[in-house]
């Protein structure tokens, strides 16, 4: 039997959610790409590959020594490069012709803005003035985020005039390209979904305790259930909206929108890879299938078997790192089952995050008790889990 190698890019956590038997069923060989003196997970039936600095140029070696018959890529921020190597080595999937409408927020609210309801856009560039955006905005508060980036890095909330016109002043400015929108103070949700052959097998309609940017605040940053059948069912009616109007056929998709206050949706990203914040362990709960394994499976067009028997409420979120030295580390008593991951120590020396990467803590959470799992979100949140010195 012929196996088909798939060369995969992404942090090495992701890696160990990969169910290598599942792929072997499938006749598939992964191949995990390192950086160079890192932590390297176990593997049974996979190949391991080092690079120097992930680039493209490191990348194009790789391939040409592995020859893979597909790419998988985890890294939001190297999707784009991912596609153009796909051009180059004629490899199925995504490739730069395509990937815009899916990474670069400017050309995905153009895609969308004809079927789904939008926030007005402005690409900033350098010739951008602020009479320009006060005609098209009109006065803020505003929102700015790169183009092409994610985890909420790079992002800044922009509430008067003068705070705009000092960010136009700043570095900032020339680190772009930047899109700027109206600022929406609004709950904010989130729905996962794989899809294959352009149809949706799996997807779920979940709510943030806040929206991501809170997180370089030192907010909590959770996903939970929705209680509301009505509102989920909206969301996840356009997040398949979504999937038609980008022409998506295979893959995940992880898509955000504002709920207003008439329970219109406001689309805000979406996102081909596996959501992040332990999303990602949800729905390998829920649908029996990990995020990252489905994206390999339908990067090769195969069948999904999903096992959607779970019936516990889940919640799951990362605590963000705070300015100083840690010295000490104490959880609560709560109601629901926890798994805590924890990725800061005794005497570490930390400072404020700049993306939602830079997490202390990251849980998951499950209980029968849907009203247990919001209690115990507040318990997190009014309790100092990580002391500072």
């Amino acid at each position: 039997m012929k196996f088909n190698r798939v060369l995969l890019i992404g942090a090495p956590f992701l890696y160990s959610l990969v169910d290598e038997e599942i792929l072997q069923t499938h006749a598939i060989t992964p191949i995990y790409s390192y950086k160079k003196n890192s932590h390297v997970n176990q593997t049974k039936h996979g190949i391991v590959v080092f690079y120097e600095t992930l680039s493209a140029e490191n990348l194009s070696t790789i391939i040409t020594e592995t020859k893979p018959d597909a790419i998988v890529c985890y890294n939001d921020n190297f999707l784009i490069q991912t596609a153009k190597l796909r051009d180059q080595f004629s490899l199925h999937g995504i490739g730069s012709n395509e990937i815009g409408k899916f990474k670069l927020k400017s050309e995905m609210y153009k895609a969308l803005e004809k079927n789904i309801p939008v926030p007005k856009t402005i690409k900033i560039n350098t010739s951008t003035t602020l009479e320009e955006i006060l005609t098209q905005l009109g006065d803020g508060p505003y929102f700015i985020k790169p183009d092409n980036l994610a985890g909420a890095e790079g992002t800044a909330y922009i509430p008067t005039l003068t705070e705009l016109k000092n960010w136009f002043s700043s570095e900032h400015r020339h680190h772009g390209p930047y899109v700027m929108q109206k600022f929406y103070d609004l709950p904010l949700v989130h729905c996962e979904l794989y899809v294959q052959d352009e149809v949706i097998v799996y997807i779920q309609a979940r709510r943030y305790s806040y929206p991501n940017h809170k997180f370089l605040e030192g907010k909590i940053i959770a996903s939970l259930p929705i209680a509301d059948k009505h509102l989920s069912q909206l969301i996840e009616k356009q997040a398949e909206a979504v999937v038609k109007s980008l022409g998506y056929k295979n893959g995940v998709m992880h898509t955000e929108f504002f709920v207003d206050h008439n329970h219109s949706l406001i689309f805000l990203e979406t996102n081909i890879r596996q959501a992040g914040g332990a999303i990602n362990l949800i729905h390998k709960n829920r649908a029996g299938l990990s995020m990252e394994t489905a994206m390999i499976l339908l990067e090769f067009e195969k069948n999904l078997e999903l096992k959607e028997n779970y019936s516990k409420h889940e919640i799951c979120g990362y605590i963000p790192i705070q300015q100083g030295k840690v010295i000490d580390i104490k959880f609560p008593r709560l109601k629901g089952e926890y798994y805590f991951d924890v990725r800061v120590k005794i005497g570490d020396i930390c400072y404020q995050p700049t993306s939602a990467s830079n997490t202390a803590i990251a849980f998951v959470g499950s209980s029968h008790s849907l009203e247990d799992l919001e209690e115990d979100f507040h318990c997190l949140e009014s309790n100092n889990i990580i002391k500072y010195a």
